[in-house]
């Protein structure tokens, strides 16, 4: 039976020639090389074919390969779009309503840019002194496999800074902690947005050229580190952001902030397909075949492509 593969991808970008050369991304023209890769070995799906294939209604004749975009980001209207177009290929841009509508940097963004500016020792060395302040009583201490699972790549400091970051400590501790480190080392986090994330008009020009787009949460949080209720307001506050700016009867696909197992419960999954999202992409690394769980839908990292080709 043929299977399905969904590759992700952040930012995409000449790096060396930007302001932040060390954020963790892919060169442009390392992104036109793996398309065409991937081109080469697997059926570009759409949308449509993907959804038909999952219902056991389309058989290809190869492998498909149906391409994602994360978190709304302007890389993708400049760079990614006009390579898309230019092969006749199709993706999911999933975006962060809050960071579109706003004018607001997503925490994970805050710490990605603090990351590639700052050295890590200081960036660390300051971000425990912040968290002690507001958490006399200290931290739970995560497991050094949990650790590495959520941040395969990272060096072990590293990866269970960002495992605090992202997941590890309460909601309102992290983004405290971030918005201060924001703000002490670039100023005015409104402007900073702007140059980051795409409008709602490059939005509009993404779906003209026939991608979809899709939601990525309003405000980008771990949503399984959030009461039920919570997660409820952030799911439908996305959706009717999204439906006002791009309004459509097509049901919308989801994709869960961070996707690995601890950022998303069974009660997130059951309230992603409550509110009225389509279909949902985890970062849980494997095929698809139809069959799957719609709302667990598997996708790798656009790192690990060349094992896959």
């Amino acid at each position: 039976m043929r299977r399905l593969l969904v590759v992700t991808y952040h930012y995409v970008r000449d790096l060396p020639k930007t302001d932040y050369p060390r954020i963790k991304g892919l060169l442009t023209d390392a992104f036109r090389r793996q398309v065409d890769s991937l081109r080469a070995n697997y059926e570009m799906a759409t949308w449509e074919s993907l959804v038909a294939y999952l219902d056991g209604i389309y058989q290809p004749r190869r492998d498909l390969c149906y391409l994602t975009f994360d978190d709304g980001l302007k890389d993708h209207y400049k760079n990614v779009l006009p390579i898309l177009v230019e092969r006749g290929i199709s993706g999911a841009f999933f975006v962060v309503t809050a960071s579109l509508e706003s004018g607001w940097v997503a925490s994970a963004h805050k710490n990605h840019f603090l990351m590639a500016t700052l050295p890590f020792d200081g960036l660390y060395t300051r971000f425990e002194q912040k968290v002690r302040n507001l958490v006399p009583r200290g931290v739970h201490e995560p497991d050094e496999a949990t650790v590495r699972r959520a941040h395969p790549w990272d060096e072990p400091k590293v990866a269970r800074y960002k495992y605090l970051v992202n997941y590890g400590l309460p909601v309102e501790v992290r983004e405290l902690v971030l918005d201060h480190l924001f703000e002490e080392t670039f100023g005015d986090q409104n402007r900073f947005a702007s140059d980051l994330y795409m409008n709602w008009d490059d939005v509009a020009s993404l779906k003209s050229a026939g991608m979809t787009v899709g939601g990525h949460s309003h405000r980008h949080r771990a949503l399984a580190t959030l009461e039920p209720g919570a997660q409820v307001e952030d799911l439908r506050t996305c959706l009717e952001v999204i439906q006002k700016h791009c309004p459509d009867k097509t049901a919308l696909p989801f994709c869960y902030p961070y996707g690995m197992a601890d950022s998303f419960s069974d009660d997130t999954v059951r309230l992603v397909q409550e509110t009225g999202f389509s279909a949902a992409f985890t970062f849980l690394h494997g095929w698809n075949q139809p069959g799957v769980d719609r709302y667990r839908l598997n996708r790798i990292d656009t790192n690990e492509v060349a094992k896959w080709v």
